[in-house]
């Protein structure tokens, strides 16, 4: 039973049982984030520790609850083991358990880690250190809050949120792709154009490819605006091309698949008679190429 509602609880302090912390991540697009929640639990009893992330009301949620064992339970030789289980609304979509030691002294408590890139979320379990990791999504469009309770009276030992977030992308030209191909039947720009993937040539440890991605590039009378087209036909702001004064040289501004700006010395570059396109980013060390498809 839920008996109130906090809007924070310091390090430090007390959490009541039954009680919830919330933090409403606003509206905005979430780049990364980063939360973490220390607790003593109860000395004899399990506590039932609830974290909740994209809440928006109570059939919209994503959470995890651990069993978290007493202090009194860590076995000196065996440690304990926490059971838990992922939940995506009413559904469980992942359990097991993770063990580990409570540390001696004021150290002791359990820990839960929540850090999130784009629409990737990972949760970190443990007491002495990180004993398991959980992959889970996360909506960084729409991230509304994250929240954690207890099932019984616990002391917070680090409540930290750390939270980057982005501009939204700006809306793109033409929102579908027969937009743009309507639109290109009646260009005589030879720059504009559909393109498709054709290759790439990057630093694994850098640059992770979300998709292969389809593009189209329309003319904003001072520079091209970039076009990613999805699958389903659809289509988002990518970034642009500014001429440079090299003919068919460009400087690039791209946004990642986490809508990240990226502009530090970026190239785009058109040959082969204008029939492919390369975007260079040299502080990635990473190229990709595109054919023209129209």
């Amino acid at each position: 039973m839920l008996l109130a509602v906090f809007c924070g609880c310091q390090a430090g302090g007390i959490l009541p049982a039954d009680s919830l912390v919330a933090y409403d991540l606003g509206k905005g697009l979430v780049a990364s984030s980063r939360f973490h929640l220390r607790v003593v639990p109860a000395k004899a009893a399990d506590t039932r520790l609830r974290f909740y992330w994209n809440y928006a009301d109570p059939s919209s949620f994503r959470c995890i609850e651990i069993s978290v064992p007493g202090v009194g339970k860590d076995d000196p030789l065996l440690g304990f083991s926490a059971a838990y289980k992922v939940f995506y609304g009413d559904s469980v979509v992942e359990q097991g358990s993770v063990a580990g030691h409570y540390p001696s002294g004021s150290g002791k408590g359990f820990s839960l880690i929540f850090n999130t890139l784009g629409n990737s979320g990972l949760i970190e379990l443990g007491s002495d250190k990180v004993g398991c990791g959980i992959d889970v999504d996360f909506c960084s469009s729409n991230p509304g809050s994250i929240a954690y309770e207890s099932s019984r009276r616990v002391e917070i030992k680090r409540n930290e949120l750390y939270t980057d977030y982005i501009d939204p992308l700006p809306s793109p030209r033409f929102t579908r792709v027969e937009e743009i191909e309507d639109y290109l039947t009646l260009s005589n720009d030879s720059i504009e154009g559909l393109w498709r993937y054709l290759d790439r040539d990057t630093d694994a440890a850098k640059v992770r490819m979300s998709k292969r991605y389809a593009l189209a590039t329309v003319s904003t009378g001072n520079g091209y605006e970039i076009i990613s087209i999805n699958p389903d036909g659809t289509a988002e702001y990518k970034g642009n091309m500014t001429p440079t004064v090299f003919e068919d040289h460009f400087d690039l501004v791209w946004h990642d698949a986490n809508g990240r700006r990226l502009d530090d010395e970026n190239s785009a570059t058109l040959s082969d008679s204008r029939f492919i396109l390369r975007l260079d980013f040299p502080l990635l060390k990473s190229t990709l190429r595109f054919s023209r498809q129209k």
